[in-house]
């Protein structure tokens, strides 16, 4: 079976059914995802989604004269 990201949108669907009191199967159920997913989402103490600032350049800036 192959595997698709899910979106931050249908992370949310899920975090607000759940916070509806409904269980992990009618969650997941309502927002398309599997429930095996459901268990990863609940588990991870960060958003996966979320990305961190990058404080390096990935390439010279165009604007500056390099001599």
């Amino acid at each position: 079976m192959p595997r698709q990201h899910i979106t931050h949108r249908q992370e949310e669907l899920y975090m607000q059914h759940r916070q509806q009191s409904m269980t992990q199967e009618i969650a997941a159920a309502k927002s398309a995802i599997s429930t095996r997913t459901a268990r990863r989402i609940e588990q991870s103490n960060t958003l996966p989604r979320a990305k961190a600032d990058r404080d390096w350049r990935t390439r010279e800036d165009p604007g500056i004269c390099h001599a």
